[in-house]
């Protein structure tokens, strides 16, 4: 999917990041670099979404957690996509996998800080979503 058709599928929704923004979103090795972000809800969480283009085909969605708690979310993920893949803790960080219909779900916890990342299993051809 391409910038347009992203802006179009979201209903213009999805709007261009700022210059800071853009630099603060850096990018992603092998995902590009964000260039859109919408408001996003689902359920009892709202989200920013920020969404990663690479060679101008859409690479990645990244949610950040803007309200609800990170423990739920794990929960709600866990109800969707069954039990992880794959599971990290260490202190602070918490990273939980999972993988689905060929794409990976990542949800990263700091703290109180979480965000959740959808993209495409990488394989040789590295097309986007």
């Amino acid at each position: 999917m391409s910038l347009p058709q992203t802006v179009a599928a979201s209903r213009g929704a999805a709007v261009p990041l700022t210059d800071q923004e853009e630099i603060e979103g850096q990018r992603k090795e092998g995902y590009g670099s964000p260039k859109l972000r919408m408001p996003y809800a689902s359920g009892e969480f709202n989200f920013t979404a920020f969404f990663y283009f690479r060679d101008e085909k859409l690479a990645e969605v990244s949610l950040k957690l803007a309200s609800g708690d990170p423990n739920s979310l794990v929960g709600a993920l866990r109800g969707k996509y069954g039990k992880e893949f794959h599971l990290n803790e260490s202190g602070f960080l918490k990273i939980h996998t999972w993988r689905h219909e060929g794409d990976q779900v990542s949800l990263t916890i700091i703290g109180s800080s979480a965000s959740v990342a959808y993209h495409p299993l990488l394989n040789d051809s590295n097309k986007g979503l």
